[in-house]
């Protein structure tokens, strides 16, 4: 039997979603409920209605971009699913080091997302694209949010 003394760091990428749903509105301001180191914002909304993004990371704006910035910045998947990267990388793309620019929401006490529609909506579904390592090591296995040197 072969025991690995040194660890073996394997990153597994995932989505959390949050799910929002309030009256209808032309303006959300949402707290977000994320915990894992992120690469960016997968949105669904109808990507024509939105007229502005925002995100704060405690008291810092992280991005704030209206429609031009959106097309400039922004990678749209299909009419109702818009990807807002961390950096300037492609959604497709499954290469670990595209979390190199990610946010830690684990260590951000609390982030908002805003945004500013030209008409009402009524729900919004967000969703992260976050990074766990699959560890191995001593003939033991786990999952951590951090690479074990």
């Amino acid at each position: 039997m072969l025991l690995v003394t040194n660890p073996i760091n394997i990153p597994i990428q995932l989505i959390s979603s949050q799910e929002e749903v309030f009256a209808p509105v032309k303006y959300v301001k949402i707290l977000l409920n994320f915990n894992l180191f992120s690469r960016g914002l997968l949105l669904e909304v109808d990507i024509n209605n939105v007229n502005r993004i925002t995100l704060e990371l405690e008291k810092y704006v992280r991005f704030s971009y209206d429609r031009n910035m959106l097309e400039l910045c922004c990678q749209k998947i299909n009419d109702n699913l818009l990807h807002t990267p961390f950096d300037e990388k492609n959604f497709y793309s499954k290469l670990i080091d595209l979390f190199e620019s990610g946010v830690n929401f684990l260590n951000i006490e609390y982030s908002y997302l805003k945004i500013e529609f030209e008409k009402e909506v009524d729900s919004l579904n967000i969703h992260s694209i976050d990074v766990n390592f699959l560890i191995y090591n001593f003939g033991i296995c786990c999952l951590a949010r951090e690479k074990i040197n």
